[in-house]
């Protein structure tokens, strides 16, 4: 079976010492078990290093492959899996089956046991052809590819996550900075609200509510900056640094227009490319293919009709509606994401019309207070319509942003969301 092979082979690697019991052992999880979290690689392409205490995008994968302790014990483990010899190890497992089972034949007639002894003293023999077989010429190419795609996926999952703390935190500080300003105006305000309340304009009931309303905005603020912190002490986790939740990020940079091609690929001929990469289909692929091999060995183990004739057709049955709602699970997904790109697209290309507006209002609004027209509480409002039009093109161009990394992260490695 092909998802037996695995097993089979991680038993042997251990018995030849090839690996530390250890490896071993993560090699044999299922996938699921595996922690979640670029395109292809891109580690290895060198950016422009980060100054102390900051961080920016282009370094997230880079620095996460070359600190993160998980990453580097999944490279350590593919790096040895690769230099595996196939043949060496072949060659000492024959070997010892055939020194077994002579041994086990001169014992008995030793004995005067018969092939009955000889039996009872090769009862492992079994197991450890299953082994062989394994790692045989045969089914070496598959089960390193199996591998080799598990241990690469479990990497990018991991720069996958670490990249979506970094554009998080972006986007909680820029609504963090929403509401400072907000706070600003307020404190400005509150200075008025005092004059008015001794002056007797308004109630204190009025003045102690607006004071409410500040010290209520205040804790949203204060809650945001420690989610930022403590997101950013994840992300310093994730690049293998001290945690201090003190890290800097830089502004992202522009969307690479490598990505932006991606998207105007055609829908159908990407979804084949998503496809053909993702390891959640080549997984769920290899479990039908097990399923169908049972069902054929059921057939011929089984009468038609039987009890475990029908167990045996409804676990196929099973398989192969599992795979077929992978496949659909993950088609949705795919075309959620490029209509999100889609969207974000808009959205964006609105806040920037927005934004625009905002300037030539705000201008208007400055030409106005000099000619004495507008108070400077006026003018102090207009540019806080500015500030607050700008941050939410920001926050556009961050979302839009997010959309074609995630949308190139499905091509390139056939990572979507919900399969994550």
């Amino acid at each position: 079976m092909k998802l037996r092979i695995l097993s089979y082979l991680t038993a042997a690697l251990l018995m030849l010492g090839a690996f530390p019991a250890a490896a071993a052992l993560y090699l044999a999880a299922p996938a699921e078990a595996v922690p979640a979290g670029s395109a292809p690689q891109q580690g290895e392409a060198q950016a422009v290093e980060d100054a102390a205490g900051t961080l920016s995008f282009g370094n997230v994968e880079a620095r996460m492959r070359q600190g993160n302790p998980t990453l580097l014990s999944v490279q350590a483990t593919l790096d040895a899996q690769k230099s595996f010899d196939r043949k060496a190890a072949y060659d000492k497992l024959l070997k010892g089956i055939n020194d077994m089972v002579d041994g086990a034949v001169a014992a008995s007639e030793a004995m005067g046991t018969g092939l009955s002894g000889a039996a009872a003293m090769t009862a492992g023999v079994p197991a450890m052809r299953a082994q062989l077989d394994a790692i045989s010429e045969k089914n070496w190419a598959e089960t390193m590819e199996k591998l080799d795609r598990q241990l690469s996926d479990t990497m990018n999952q991991l720069v996958v996550a670490g990249e979506g703390i970094y554009l998080g935190i972006l986007t909680y500080e820029n609504k963090l900075g929403e509401i400072e300003r907000a706070l600003k105006l307020m404190e400005q305000s509150m200075e008025e609200m005092e004059l008015r309340h001794r002056l007797g304009q308004i109630s204190k009931l009025a003045l102690e509510e607006f004071r409410a309303s500040w010290r209520a905005t205040e804790s949203q603020a204060e809650s945001l900056r420690l989610g930022i912190a403590g997101m950013k002490a994840t992300l310093e986790s994730f690049l293998g640094e001290p945690v201090t939740g003190t890290i800097a990020l830089l502004p992202l940079p522009a969307t690479p227009k490598g990505e932006i091609a991606l998207y105007e690929i055609d829908a159908a001929q990407a979804l084949l490319l998503a496809k053909e990469k993702s390891f959640a289909l080549f997984q769920a692929d290899n479990a039908r293919a097990d399923a169908e091999d049972e069902w054929k060995d059921a057939k011929k183990a089984h009468a038609p009709g039987g009890y475990s004739y029908r167990m045996a057709e409804q676990t196929h049955q099973a398989a192969l509606h599992s795979y077929d709602a992978a496949v659909q699970g993950f088609e949705l997904s795919f075309q959620s994401l490029r209509r999100s790109v889609e969207d974000a697209a808009q959205l964006r290309a609105a806040a920037a019309g927005d934004a625009d507006y905002g300037r030539t209002s705000y201008q208007a609004a400055h030409k106005r207070h000099e000619l004495g027209q507008i108070s400077a509480a006026a003018l102090r409002l207009a540019e806080n319509e500015l500030r607050a039009k700008e941050a939410a093109l920001e926050a556009a161009e961050i979302a839009l942003f997010s959309a074609y990394r995630d949308y190139s992260w499905a091509l390139r490695e056939g990572i979507v969301p919900s399969m994550q």
